[in-house]
């Protein structure tokens, strides 16, 4: 279909979005550069890990962002990872009932102490404020698409005071400091600490960076490239505010994950990264949580950067590829009763079911790791 000029594509079943987003990547995995988009980050360079286009930069940010995030390596911030998430049972025992608010907090802070190193609680608390007003600007630069201005081009030269405008400079101060605050954070730690300085991805990024060559552009590019990827890593704990939904609508599920908690972790300690393959039933109501209520229903816009045929269909250079995700994950052919929140979709004999379909598989095709 066309929406004005622009020729847009939505798929909306599991095996055509494998087939034309996966297996055929080569030419899909570019994005578009909407108007919204420029009008929405600081300059060209500025955009998310997965807005961007195809090129040099790209392989290297997904060079450095791999050696940081790979299933081996975040192991190595499970201590971290442990300890944030005490500090938010204690938190969450002891003070007002604010869900929303503490899971980011969690989040953040995690993330503040892998990204950055910072330790001090105030560090972390002036950072978290700073991220809070910082991931709007970040969700809303995921949305391709989304706004008239991509469509009228000559709306992007209307005056700032017009809403949209202003929205959009609100959005691109709250990223500006996103990157901006935490790293300054960072660099005075640094420098007042030297090779005391607590271990932090940001710092293993510019060392690595500074090592890789003498001779390009990367090392005079290096903080700029730390501060990105540092931004790529952000989240909100979304995900994780679902399933404190859940639990919460639906009592006899929580008693079910309660059961298997005691049975497998007993009462003298708590859950660690070791019992997670033992834990099916939580596993599973993580897994239905994602499927339920996907963060990202529409996952990021993709294009093609040649003319292509699907199934029949002439696809030309430049079309907006959009995955529903949403579509797929409750599709009743695939999950059966799909309105229905049922973790034992996941689940054969009190075992995981390898024939059911994983919901991050969606969820990875939309966004594409290209």
């Amino acid at each position: 279909m066309h929406v004005f000029t622009q020729p847009v594509v939505v798929l909306g079943n599991a095996d055509v979005i494998s087939e034309y987003l996966d297996k055929r990547s080569a030419n899909t995995s570019d994005r578009k550069q909407t108007a919204s988009l420029q009008l929405r980050i600081q300059n060209g360079y500025d955009t998310a890990f997965g807005l961007m286009s195809y090129g040099p930069e790209w392989k290297l940010r997904r060079r450095v962002f791999w050696q940081h995030f790979n299933p081996t390596v975040i192991t190595n911030y499970h201590t971290i990872q442990r300890e944030t998430a005490r500090t938010l049972l204690r938190t969450l025992l002891t003070q007002s009932y604010d869900a929303e608010k503490h899971l980011t907090e969690c989040a953040a802070t995690t993330l503040l102490r892998v990204l950055y190193g910072l330790e001090k609680q105030h560090e972390i608390d002036e950072a978290i404020a700073v991220i809070q007003g910082g991931l709007e600007g970040a969700r809303n630069v995921l949305v391709s698409g989304g706004f008239l201005v991509d469509f009228f081009l000559i709306l992007r030269y209307l005056p700032s005071f017009v809403p949209f405008q202003r929205r959009f400079a609100k959005w691109r101060a709250g990223l500006e400091r996103l990157m901006s605050t935490p790293f300054a954070r960072y660099q005075a730690t640094a420098a007042q600490l030297g090779d005391d300085a607590p271990p932090s991805v940001v710092g293993d990024v510019i060392a690595n960076l500074l090592q890789d060559g003498q001779d390009t552009e990367h090392v005079a590019n290096v903080e700029f490239i730390a501060k990105r990827i540092a931004v790529d890593s952000m989240q909100d704990g979304v995900h994780a505010r679902t399933v404190f939904l859940v639990m919460s609508l639906y009592p006899d599920i929580q008693k079910k994950a309660q059961a298997e908690l005691d049975a497998v972790v007993g009462p003298d300690h708590l859950p660690d990264f070791c019992d997670h393959e033992s834990l099916v039933y939580i596993d599973a109501i993580i897994k239905e949580a994602l499927r339920w209520m996907p963060p990202a229903p529409f996952g990021i816009t993709h294009c093609t950067r040649d003319d292509d045929e699907l199934r029949g269909y002439f696809i030309p250079a430049g079309t907006m590829l959009i995955a529903n995700i949403w579509a797929c994950l409750q599709d009743p052919e695939v999950y059966e009763n799909p309105e229905e929140f049922r973790p034992e979709r996941f689940l054969r004999n009190g075992k995981p079911d390898p024939s059911a379909r994983d919901p991050n598989d969606f969820v990875l095709l939309a966004e594409g790791c290209q």
